[in-house]
């Protein structure tokens, strides 16, 4: 079973090669501050999920970070916009498809394999799975800086079941191993004005840098709290370190600074 892509041509472009030129493009523009990160020691990222034209310049400072990095499975893990639920919720899809190609997916089935017990904190939907956004366009960029073929992990977060919560860090923790890569998606805040946005926003990073899973989650501005909550539960196991990438919002790109949302990159490593 194959998901078709659901915001190709809205989110960014159906064409392959436009699409290869615009991500090339964002790329080209990057000039890292902070260069103390060695890339094979990454093992996340966070990145934000809108149309390329908005939040484009933003992610591509996250995934240019990973491409010399030797990748074959990456972990997706975002939040929901349709449907509200409170396991974490998997795809039953075996490929998903993109203008660039195919990649393969694990499904529950796979993932049992591992010897992995989802019981009581997972569950699958395709119906959820095909017509989320905040994943699909993390693809694209993928496929551009991974050269070896890869597999992915997609997992829609909504409501955390807190009495499950140490299970669904140790299924994480258990997924991410060598040669694997955990991709976050999440914009910031929405709507606010710029000077606001932005306030709301710094204070919001300030969080995820300090691994203040708490604060976060009550005072963040993030329309993927819960996935992030979630991966800094498992960050603060790990004791990874994180870096300020990339911070901007939509008023920086379009000059309306009426009603703005905010985009990261941050890397864990």
């Amino acid at each position: 079973m194959i998901r078709s892509p659901y915001v190709s041509g809205i989110f960014y472009p159906e064409d392959p090669i436009l699409l290869k030129k615009e991500i090339d493009f964002y790329f080209s523009k990057i000039n890292y501050s902070n260069n103390r990160i060695n890339n094979q020691n990454i093992q996340a990222l966070i990145v934000p999920h809108a149309g390329y034209q908005y939040s484009g310049e933003v992610a591509s400072y996250g995934f240019k970070l990973i491409a010399s990095k030797k990748i074959e499975k990456v972990i997706l893990i975002g939040p929901s916009h349709h449907f509200n639920f409170s396991k974490l919720c998997f795809s039953p899809f075996s490929y998903f498809q993109t203008p660039l190609g195919k990649i393969p997916s694990l499904t529950l089935e796979d993932i049992n394999k591992l010897n992995i017990n989802l019981n009581n904190i997972a569950f699958e939907s395709s119906e959820i799975h095909q017509i989320e956004h905040c994943l699909e366009v993390e693809l694209p960029f993928l496929q551009r800086v991974i050269k070896n073929p890869f597999k992915i992990i997609p997992i829609l977060v909504s409501e955390i079941n807190i009495k499950f919560l140490k299970e669904y860090v140790n299924l994480l923790d258990k997924l991410l191993q060598e040669k694997t890569i955990l991709i976050v998606s999440s914009d910031l805040s929405h709507y606010l004005p710029y000077e606001k946005a932005v306030f709301y926003d710094k204070r919001t990073i300030s969080f995820i840098l300090e691994k203040d899973e708490e604060k976060l989650l009550k005072e963040g501005e993030a329309c993927g709290l819960n996935a992030l909550y979630l991966f800094l539960k498992l960050a603060k196991k790990r004791n990874l370190n994180a870096c300020l990438l990339k911070y901007l919002n939509s008023g920086d790109i379009t000059k309306d600074f009426s009603k703005v949302v905010g985009y990261t990159s941050i890397a864990f490593y």
